[in-house]
């Protein structure tokens, strides 16, 4: 029995999703529909194919006194009764027959599924489905409650027990990830599609209500067979935010769980203002741009005496030539300077010739910061990751006044490996 089951429920996730029968997650008052007796359902199942293997063509011919309400690549059928109030849809694979689904008004109360379905033997419940099965004809039935357009119906689904089809199907299934990169008013969030073999539309439903409802949510989508992330912007701060991804396939909406965030304060920083808060300083912020949300910090610590390159006269060309963002100029992995820098974890960099030049101009907030929390200022000739030529590089002096020859804020070059001057590490934000 429980092989039965375990097998079917892949059933449930195909069968079920395979057209556009019904709609989810629509936040209506579900009515109830009309109601057929025994002797109507049984005539609406015997109406529909579940002859396993039988050609696409073939189960067309077979749907006399139906409507082809839609047709999809040679793997799905849809039909409808002239009143529209049954739909019978089929799924193929390779030209083959492995599914069928019935739609129907509801049994009356006093009705059993189990009357109707004639050589059926009953296997147990699945996700509040009744499940049967006949070995002689070698096929499983689930019946169960569903919807469309608000109004609820009786669904029957059926598929072979045994099929070389059934068992190469993999289930679709949407995972929602985690949110990641929270930001006052935004935030990056990933998701997961598996069971499809080409892209199809995924995407998110968010809201700060947790039922999601139709009326309110956002979305946003993009297209996936496999991982995915999607940024989601305008958010409020400090606000508590639910999420759920999905995945369309043949029209057909598939779901993953519903997940939650909140939203970061929309923190506004000052020149000289510790970062990311006075608790857990990291760096001293020096430069800001948009009104104070980004900007770039330094460093607390400094080395003295590192070379640029120990190689000097003989060091190759590096790929830094930028003079206003570090961050794009390629110091050698084996330079004394770089080696310090990345001891300092992830995205801090050796400033650009122009970064120290602004951070000079600055310098007199920065120092008193650093001064008021016990440490060192920055005073001297630094090193920056702009290079002159293919053995020099530019240096800046920073210093609230002139310092070894230079005035404050001037820019010189020197030999790479010129080991008397100091270096200092920045990140951005």
């Amino acid at each position: 029995m429980l092989k039965y089951i375990l097998k079917f429920s892949c059933f449930v996730m195909i069968c079920l999703l395979t057209g556009s029968v019904y709609s989810c997650k629509e936040d209506v008052e579900i009515l109830d529909g009309p109601v057929i007796d025994e002797k109507e359902v049984e005539k609406t199942l015997n109406s529909a194919s579940v002859e396993w293997g039988a050609s696409f063509e073939k189960v067309s011919k077979h749907m006399n006194g139906y409507s082809l309400v839609t047709s999809q690549n040679n793997d799905f059928l849809m039909f409808s009764n002239k009143q529209s109030s049954r739909f019978i849809s089929y799924k193929f694979k390779n030209d083959s027959l492995f599914s069928t689904l019935i739609l129907m008004p509801q049994m009356a109360e006093d009705a059993d599924i189990g009357n109707v379905l004639r050589g059926y033997s009953f296997v147990g419940e699945l996700d509040n489905a009744n499940v049967y099965h006949n070995d002689e004809n070698n096929t499983l039935a689930c019946a169960y409650e569903t919807e469309k357009d608000s109004v609820k119906y009786q669904a029957v689904g059926f598929t072979p027990i045994n099929s070389t089809l059934i068992s190469t199907l993999s289930a679709i299934v949407v995972s929602t990830g985690d949110a990641n990169d929270i930001k006052y008013n935004s935030a990056t969030i990933s998701g997961s599609i598996t069971g499809v073999t080409s892209k199809v539309k995924v995407g998110i439903f968010y809201d700060t209500d947790k039922t999601l409802p139709a009326s309110s949510r956002k979305t946003k989508t993009t297209t996936s067979m496999d991982d995915f992330s999607l940024q989601i912007t305008s958010l409020t701060e400090q606000t508590t935010y639910y999420y759920q991804m999905y995945a369309v396939v043949d029209n057909i909406y598939y779901y993953g769980e519903t997940k939650s965030f909140t939203t970061a304060k929309d923190f506004k920083y000052q020149i000289g203002d510790l970062y990311p808060n006075s608790t857990l300083p990291i760096g001293i912020v020096f430069y800001t741009a948009s009104s104070g949300r980004t900007g770039k910090i330094v460093s607390f610590d400094y080395a003295s005496d590192l070379a640029w390159d120990s190689d000097g006269e003989n060091s190759t060309s590096a790929s830094c030539s930028n003079t206003t963002d570090g961050s794009n100029n390629k110091m050698p992995e084996t330079s004394p300077v770089a080696k310090w820098i990345a001891g300092h974890g992830t995205d801090w960099y050796c400033p650009s010739r122009g970064e120290l030049v602004t951070l000079n101009s600055n310098l007199s907030k920065v120092n008193s910061t650093l001064s008021s929390n016990g440490y060192s200022i920055h005073q001297g000739l630094y090193w920056s990751s702009t290079q002159y030529n293919k053995s020099k590089a530019y240096f800046v002096c920073v210093s609230s006044g002139s310092y070894g020859g230079y005035n404050s804020g001037k820019y010189g070059n020197a030999v790479k490996d010129d080991s008397g001057k100091r270096c200092c590490a920045i990140k951005k934000f």
